[in-house]
């Protein structure tokens, strides 16, 4: 990315080589006492010194700030409901809120968008003047009887506006530019804070069907036992209840572990530690919501003409545009007036000079060759960006096609297993079978219930991507909005 270009501003300068005496002496006082007048009714503004405290810093991570007015404000601002507050519950909408008010990352991005305002307000300021002051001494004084000569000379800019037009285009398109980066990284906050909730829900299911499933295999080992006792089982029969209730003890373990990775994942993303978020009431809405149902002919639309990074480059192609401007203006001189007066021992005379802003090289085809050839650049980079999101769409849409047909499949064995366990159950109340029939059905059923979670979880990962292509929410919940980030906090 170029540099953000700055108009040619000549700033304001006041020289003065020797102290003056006489009626000089006052008219240079004079002229140093309004000078400085000048310059202290422009505002100037104060250095405050802000040294970092890393321990404050890292103190202010460790708790759950999740109750003051600030972050209240900054949420309804998002257009969510904080008529409650603070919030009883957090969902994946008032979790990214509070991670694009809270997270270090958005704060980086929060201070590149003031950045780019200021270079933005910089690049629209009027051309300066130059006012000098000059003092003179003379080894043989003339008419007066002071040997000094005092006069002041005022610069000023009579042309040239069209390259500094250009130039200040060129800030304003930079300054777009990261306008849509900012908005670029409140969308991957909000898609990592739902994707990581989104993974905890799952973890959650997986958890409560694995804890299900070790109980039902406890059960099916006790009545094995007790078939055994009876003389209708054998030992190998028991011998494999017992290490299928050894896996289930292991799965459970491995689902508690992955909730736990679920959780730290979540409190990063949020830019909580994890003891912070444990404080955090959480609903899962999004995280089981999503549309049955997608059409292509629309979301191809968004994807060309929407896209965060698609906004960044066409940014970039009209600074490269402003910058040939800018370049090609060069090629006239700019036109300086240079008007003065001069107290010449005891003679008072003024002055009128023109002064000429040559462009480098006579013709500047240089630079305007380099200044067009990034402007193509940043044009087939539109182009390549545009294919690249046509293609990414493509690949998302098939995997949600295929992800929603795994799912529906899923549902369907889901069905069909609990249609078998209520037969058992009502076989076992008729006396037609023994309870270990029933344990088998529900061990079913808990299996059916796991890939019914796991094509779940595989369907909402695509329909994520989906949205990531897209860059646009597919669906919202009733208190979801759309991310957005401001250069104030």
């Amino acid at each position: 990315m170029n540099p953000p270009l700055r108009p040619t501003l000549p700033p304001t300068r006041v020289t003065a080589t020797a102290p003056a005496r006489g009626t000089v002496g006052r008219g240079l006082l004079a002229a140093a006492v309004g000078l400085g007048a000048l310059l202290a009714s422009c505002g100037h503004q104060v250095y405050e010194a802000r040294p970092l405290e890393p321990a404050a810093t890292q103190a202010r991570w460790l708790v759950a700030e999740t109750g003051d007015d600030a972050l209240r404000q900054a949420l309804a601002a998002q257009g969510l409901d904080v008529s409650r507050w603070p919030l009883p519950a957090w969902d994946g909408a008032g979790l990214t809120g509070l991670a694009l008010q809270r997270h270090p990352d958005l704060a980086v991005a929060r201070s590149t968008l003031r950045a780019a305002e200021a270079e933005r307000a910089v690049a629209r300021q009027r051309a300066g003047q130059e006012v000098g002051v000059q003092l003179e001494h003379h080894s043989t004084p003339g008419h007066s009887t002071s040997p000094w000569s005092l006069g002041l000379a005022l610069d000023s800019l009579v042309s040239g506006s069209a390259r500094r037009t250009a130039q200040a285009d060129a800030a304003d398109a930079l300054a777009d530019e990261a306008v849509a980066q900012a908005a670029q990284a409140a969308w991957d906050q909000r898609q990592r804070v739902l994707g990581r909730l989104r993974e905890l829900f799952f973890a959650l299911q997986h958890r409560d069907r694995a804890q299900a499933a070790l109980q039902t295999r406890r059960d099916l080992l006790a009545a094995q036992q007790s078939r055994l006792a009876q003389g209708a089982a054998g030992a190998g029969e028991v011998l494999q209840a017992r290490l299928a209730e050894t896996e289930a003890a292991q799965q459970l373990d491995a689902a508690g572990d992955a909730e736990g990775r679920a959780r730290q994942a979540l409190a990063e993303a949020v830019g909580l530690s994890g003891p912070a978020l444990a404080t955090l009431r959480l609903r899962f809405e999004e995280a089981q919501a999503g549309p049955s149902s997608v059409s292509a002919d629309p979301l191809q639309r968004a994807a060309l003409l929407h896209r965060l990074d698609l906004r960044a480059a066409l940014a970039r192609h009209a600074a490269a545009d402003a910058v040939l401007r800018a370049e090609i203006a060069r090629q006239w001189p700019e036109i300086v007036l240079q008007p003065g007066a001069a107290w010449d021992q005891g003679d008072r005379r003024w002055s009128l000079g023109v002064a000429l802003s040559l462009p480098p090289g006579g013709d500047n085809r240089a630079a305007i060759d380099r200044a067009r050839a990034r402007r193509e650049l940043e044009a087939g980079r539109v182009a390549a960006l545009q294919w690249a999101a046509l293609a990414r769409l493509e690949v998302a849409g098939q995997a949600e096609q295929a992800a929603r047909t795994r799912l529906d499949a899923a549902e369907a064995g889901q069905r069909l297993a609990r249609e078998q366990q209520d037969r058992a159950r009502r076989r076992l109340a008729a006396g037609d079978t023994d309870r270990l029939e029933v344990l088998k059905a529900t061990l079913a059923v808990q299996d059916a219930d796991r890939r019914q979670i796991d094509a779940a979880a595989a369907r909402g990962a695509a329909l994520a991507a989906l949205e990531d292509a897209l860059q646009q929410p597919l669906w919202r919940a009733a208190n979801a909005s759309k991310p957005s980030i401001s250069a104030t906090p």
